[in-house]
C-alpha cells in the first residue's frame, strides 16, 4: 500500500531503499524490473540521503536508514539461492567479481564481510562450502560458527552435524 500522498513507484521505491539503500537508481530498477524510475526519484528529492559511490555515481538512501561505520565487518552469511541480496544490485561488483556472477545465480552464495567468498549446500547433515579463495582463520571460524548455527536450524533432526571446506574449481 502507498503511503499517504505518493504514488505506487514512489512507494516501491522508499521499500526498495530500505530493504537494499544505499543504491543507485540502476540498482532499484534491476532489481524491480521496472524503467523510468530517474523521474520518480528526482520527485522524492529533497528526501533521500545522497552520497557518491566511488566511481561517482549518486547513490540514494533514506534518511533515517542505519549506517554502520565502514570499518565495521559485516558478519558470515549464508545466503539462499537467488538471494535478493544477490541479485538485488545492477552493479553486482560491490559484493562479489565478475567471475563468481555466473556460480551465485545457481548456487546459493557465502559472504564473509559482505563480500561473496564462496558458495554453499546443505545435504542431510553435511554443510559444504566452496571457497573460492582461503579464509583467513578469523573468517573461517566466523563461517564455522555461523555454519554451526544453520545447520541447527535446517538440519535439526539429522543425527549428526558436518561442516566441509573445499576449493572451488
Amino acid at each position: 500500500m502507498a503511503a499517504a500522498g505518493r504514488t505506487a513507484a514512489e512507494a516501491l521505491v522508499l521499500r526498495y531503499l530500505a530493504a537494499f539503500g544505499p543504491a543507485t537508481v540502476k540498482d532499484a530498477q534491476a532489481w524491480s524490473g521496472l524503467t523510468r524510475l530517474r523521474e520518480v526519484v528526482a520527485g522524492l528529492r529533497p528526501g533521500p540521503a545522497v552520497f557518491r559511490g566511488e566511481d561517482g555515481q549518486e547513490l540514494f538512501d533514506l534518511p533515517d536508514a542505519p549506517r554502520p561505520d565502514p570499518a565495521v565487518p559485516a558478519p558470515a552469511r549464508f545466503l539462499a539461492a537467488l538471494d535478493n541480496v544477490v541479485l538485488g544490485y545492477a552493479d553486482r561488483t560491490r559484493l562479489m567479481t565478475p567471475e563468481q556472477r555466473p556460480y551465485t545465480i545457481v548456487e546459493a552464495a557465502l559472504t564473509v564481510d559482505g563480500f561473496v567468498r564462496g558458495l554453499w549446500s546443505l545435504r542431510g547433515g553435511t554443510l559444504t562450502i566452496k571457497l573460492f579463495a582461503p579464509l583467513r582463520p578469523a573468517d573461517e571460524d566466523a563461517v564455522t560458527a555461523e555454519g554451526g548455527r544453520l545447520l541447527s536450524f535446517a538440519a535439526a533432526g539429522e543425527g549428526s552435524h558436518d561442516i566441509r571446506f573445499v576449493c572451488h574449481t
